[in-house]
């Protein structure tokens, strides 16, 4: 289900309105950063999430984009042909493609800060896939293959390592 397909909001915008919700929010510092070669940008922030400063916690979220490669030659939604555009079309459809997904990105983040502000959820719940441990990883970085482990064997593995800090 594709959301904000015919969207003109820019990326610029969405990304200003990111950052001043998760200002609102408290946050204390923001960035963004953009892996051209993996075709992501990474959103960074770090807040107060309830109680004193010793309630300070750092969190990215990535956005993965799409490629150019990927979007020169796409499978049709109405044919399912795979469709190989000119350079120009390439370009407007990329720039299409990583509005909406800024856009998605911006909702998303929304509907937690109000599921926080309403008082039916927290930050760390909200947000615990996208903190930032010790080591660099996320949460969900470090839990992922532990949890693909589980249901592969059906067999519970730790997902969080044990005894050397990380």
């Amino acid at each position: 289900m594709p959301y904000a397909e015919n969207t003109t909001v820019p990326v610029e915008k969405s990304r200003a309105e990111l950052e001043q919700m998760l200002m609102r929010a408290g946050a204390l510092q923001y960035s963004t950063s953009h892996d051209v070669e993996k075709g992501a940008v990474a959103v960074q922030f770090t807040i107060v999430s309830g109680g004193g400063l010793e309630r300070v916690r750092q969190y990215r979220i990535v956005l993965q984009l799409p490629k150019l490669e990927d979007i020169a030659r796409m499978r049709s939604r109405r044919t399912g042909r795979v469709v190989t555009r000119s350079p120009e079309e390439t370009r407007k459809a990329h720039e299409q493609a990583c509005r909406e997904r800024w856009r998605a990105l911006v909702l998303a983040v929304k509907a937690k800060l109000v599921l926080i502000e309403l008082g039916t959820s927290s930050f760390e719940q909200e947000f615990l896939s996208n903190l930032l441990l010790e080591n660099g990883e996320t949460v969900y970085e470090r839990i992922e293959a532990g949890i693909h482990q589980t249901y592969l064997t059906g067999r519970s593995t730790p997902l969080l390592k044990q005894g050397d800090g990380s």
